[in-house]
C-alpha cells in the first residue's frame, strides 16, 4: 500500500536536502554481529545512489545502525532513504518501528540533540507522514490494530503523542474523520486497556492510559458531534455516531466513579 501527499513529498525532499551534507561513510565501522557479511553488505549499500538503495540492504543496515554498523553521521546519511521507504511502503518490508526507534540514537545522541534544522526536518516528515496515514480510506474492515501500529511507530521517536492525536482530531476531511471515529470506538472498547504492538515495550497499559487521557474527553465528543452534523449523509457516517455513543457512555461511566 502506498499513499503519499504533496506535503509528504515535500517533507521527503527536505530530508534529502538537510541531510545531504553527510556523505557515504568511506570506512564504516563494524561490530561482531552475525547478521551480515560486513564487506559484502557495505558494498551493496554503496552500489547504488542513496535514493535507489534497495529495501533489503536498507533494512539490514537500520537494524544494526549504531550498535554494530557505523555511527551517528553514517545514520544521518542513510536516514532520508530509510524514511522515504517507510513512507512509500516500497518493495520489500521495512521495519518502520526500528527506523523511528533508531532516531533516539545511542548514548544520548538522539535526534533531539541534533541541529534545529535537522530536528525540524524530522518533525515535519513525521507530521506529513501521519496526515497521509489518517486520510487513507480504511473503514471497510477492522483496522484497530493497524492504528495501534501507526501510533507505536511514532512513539519510537516521540515521547508525547498528544500533538499527533490532536492533528487527527482537528483534521476535517471525511476519511480522517471516519478513521478517527473508528479508532475512538475500538480504543474505548479495548477490554485489556492496553496497547497491542510488541514495540510498545513493557508498559502497554501505561501507554494506553496516556492516549486515554487525550481521547476520552468532552472536547473529543464535541468534535465528533460537529463532524456528524457535517457528514451524516455520507456512506459509513454511522461510524461517527457509534463513536459518539461509546464516548458518551465512557464519560458517563467515568463521572459516576
Amino acid at each position: 500500500m502506498e499513499h503519499t501527499t504533496v506535503e509528504l513529498e515535500q517533507a521527503i525532499e527536505k530530508l534529502y536536502e538537510v541531510f545531504s551534507k553527510y556523505p557515504y561513510p568511506q570506512s564504516p565501522s563494524f561490530g561482531d554481529s552475525t547478521f551480515y557479511d560486513s564487506q559484502k553488505d557495505a558494498a551493496a549499500l554503496a552500489a547504488k545512489p542513496l535514493r535507489e538503495i534497495e529495501t533489503w540492504i536498507l533494512q539490514l543496515y537500520v537494524q544494526e545502525a549504531y550498535f554494530d554498523w557505523g555511527d551517528t553521521n553514517d545514520f544521518k546519511h542513510f536516514l532520508p532513504r530509510a524514511l522515504e521507504v517507510m513512507a512509500r511502503y516500497e518493495n520489500d518490508w521495512l521495519d518502520s518501528e526500528v527506523v523511528m526507534g533508531r532516531l533516539r540514537g545511542q548514548n544520548d545522541d538522539g535526534w533531539k540533540t541534533w541541529s534545529l534544522q535537522e530536528q525540524n526536518a524530522i518533525y515535519e516528515f513525521a507530521v506529513a507522514w501521519w496526515k497521509a496515514r489518517i486520510n487513507e480510506s480504511l473503514l471497510d474492515s477492522d483496522h484497530s490494530y493497524w492504528w495501534d501500529t501507526q501510533l507505536c511507530i511514532l512513539a519510537q521517536a516521540f515521547d508525547d503523542l498528544t500533538p499527533f492525536i490532536r492533528i487527527w482530531r482537528d483534521n476535517v476531511l471525511l476519511d480522517s474523520t471516519l478513521n478517527y471515529a473508528d479508532f475512538v470506538t475500538s480504543f474505548l472498547l479495548n477490554d485489556k486497556k492496553e496497547m497491542s504492538s510488541a514495540y510498545w515495550g513493557n508498559s502497554p497499559d501505561i501507554e494506553y492510559q496516556k492516549i486515554w487521557i487525550v481521547l476520552a474527553t468532552p472536547e473529543v465528543l464535541s468534535v465528533l458531534r460537529e463532524r456528524h452534523d457535517i457528514f451524516w449523509q455520507e456512506k459509513n457516517a454511522t461510524a461517527i455516531l457509534k463513536a459518539i455513543q461509546i464516548l458518551e457512555e465512557s464519560l458517563a461511566d467515568s463521572a459516576s466513579k
